[in-house]
């Protein structure tokens, strides 16, 4: 009688490990599942009160006396106190000469090891806000009523 137990059982213990792999989910083997957009919104305007100067020059006291409008976004490399402005890969406008909605797209692929933040622009003022390392794109929709900004969205994926 030519029995040989060993080898069956290495191949019985094989079978139920490629069978486990093919029932367990990707994002459980270690690769990451997809990461959900990023939205962003600037808000239209910014409140006066928003504005806290806490680093004024001796003697002087630094107030913002009225809320300030959007002027405008993009994208920065690297956190804002020391980033790089990011030139679109591409920009569209569509719509009427009363209302326009700008479409302006970043590519992100290009491997780099710098953080990527949206801005966006109330006059000399910025709000910055961090996207996630493993966007690859970014799209900015801005609504125009005729010369006035009224909605900034991004969305990064």
């Amino acid at each position: 009688m030519n029995w040989r137990p060993f080898p069956t059982m290495i191949a019985m213990v094989l079978a139920a490990g490629a069978v486990w792999l093919a029932c367990v989910p990707l994002h459980a083997r270690g690769a990451p599942p997809a990461a959900a957009p990023f939205h962003a919104t600037c808000p239209a305007t910014l409140a006066a009160a928003a504005f806290k100067p806490d680093r004024v020059p001796d003697g002087w006291v630094g107030v913002m006396p009225q809320d300030t409008r959007i002027s405008g976004a993009g994208l920065l490399w690297g956190p804002p106190d020391e980033s790089g402005y990011l030139k679109p890969d591409e920009a569209n406008t569509a719509g009427s000469s009363g209302q326009k909605v700008n479409t302006t797209r970043w590519r992100l692929d290009v491997p780099h090891s710098f953080e990527t933040w949206v801005y966006c622009q109330y006059g000399p003022l910025q709000l910055s806000r961090r996207i996630p390392r493993g966007a690859v794109e970014c799209t900015a929709s801005s609504k125009v009523d005729r010369t006035r900004l009224e909605e900034i969205v991004f969305v990064c994926k």
